[in-house]
């Protein structure tokens, strides 16, 4: 019994220690760029062995990883989200016969995203972004619900005269994400329409100013206010708690020199 916990010991400790989290971003890294120089024809075509072998081998320095965490923390392993993100990782890009079919081996460049979970100043990031979202869910829903009406209304007029671009509801979104992007809207979409129809000039006006103008700008607004109070929240939980042992050690202080 005592070895045993002997060996959990030393396994935490070397699943903890920085040396193995660099090998591990290491692994991902090098990983990366086997599936970087794989999408190159020659190569895939001249080396097909060889990077089959090299994917074996990361899968398998990944799967050992996390069987020995899930061995080793047990049910802890779960109370952790960036570990339950690995897993998820790690599952989706070691499935059995992923090898043979083509959407399933492009999973495998998700394994980078693993890179967020192993960076300290990444994971903060991503969990302050995770954390304003249901301060910013209000606003994405509003924006929703124009990009939605703005769909059925361009579908509904413009279906005839522009099927190409507006023919179904989904073509009338992709089509308005376009618009919305200002990405060549106005020669390819816009103004062939405008020659057409009279209400797609005010249409596509209005549609712009409320999505890219005033939504979106407003979203951004909504969310770096989210993130800069949680970040202010944050402080004034580590203020507070700093506060909190000053005031026991001037206690504690008190204490030793009225027994003095």
């Amino acid at each position: 019994m005592r070895n045993t916990k002997i060996r959990k010991t030393k396994l935490h400790m070397f699943l903890e220690h920085k040396l193995f989290d660099r090998f591990i971003i290491f692994a991902i890294i090098i990983n990366t760029i086997a599936l970087a120089l794989e999408t190159n024809t020659t190569l895939s075509h001249n080396f097909e062995k060889e990077f089959f072998i090299v994917n074996l081998l990361f899968s398998g320095i990944f799967l050992t990883e996390i069987t020995v965490k899930l061995s080793v923390y047990r049910k802890k392993f779960f109370k952790d989200g960036w570990n339950n993100f690995d897993l998820i990782v790690v599952i989706a890009t070691t499935i059995p016969g992923a090898q043979s079919i083509t959407a399933l081996r492009s999973l495998r460049v998700l394994r980078l995203l693993r890179l967020t979970s192993q960076f300290g100043s990444l994971r903060k990031v991503v969990e302050q972004i995770l954390r304003a979202i249901p301060g910013v869910f209000s606003t994405i829903i509003l924006f929703l619900l124009v990009y939605v009406i703005g769909a059925i209304m361009s579908t509904l007029m413009f279906q005839d005269i522009s099927p190409e671009y507006f023919g179904s509801l989904s073509k009338s979104t992709f089509s308005l994400f376009q618009i919305m992007t200002l990405e060549a809207w106005s020669s390819n979409i816009a103004r062939p329409l405008i020659e057409l129809s009279p209400f797609a000039s005010p249409f596509f006006v209005l549609f712009i100013i409320a999505t890219n103008f005033i939504l979106i700008n407003f979203f951004v607004a909504v969310f770096i206010d989210a993130t800069n109070s949680i970040s202010t929240n944050e402080q004034n939980h580590k203020i507070y708690s700093l506060e909190k042992k000053l005031d026991i050690l001037i206690s504690m202080q008190e204490q030793n020199n009225k027994t003095e």
